[in-house]
């Protein structure tokens, strides 16, 4: 950000001798992507009518929900700062 004049009240041209800078916290929009869990599936060629075993699942907030547990938390922590507010 510039200074519109570029004269001081003395009628003598300024000239750029550094900058002041000024911080504050801001926000990038949420991005959403899919999170893929890929969990082995095993089985014995001679043991057949046992079937196939699948790896368990990390344990999560909400079980076999879509909603990841960090978006989960974001909207519950969302919720309570507005609640607040009012």
């Amino acid at each position: 950000m510039s200074l519109r004049g570029t004269e001081h009240s003395c009628g003598h041209e300024t000239k750029v001798i550094g900058y002041e800078e000024s911080e504050q916290l801001d926000v990038k929009p949420a991005q959403y992507f899919v999170r893929v869990t890929r969990r082995e599936k095993r089985a014995c060629k001679r043991c057949e009518e046992n079937g196939a075993v699948t790896a368990p699942l990390p344990p999560r907030i909400i079980e076999k929900g879509l909603v990841s547990d960090e978006l989960n938390v974001r909207n519950l922590a969302q919720g309570r700062a507005c609640s607040f507010r009012q």
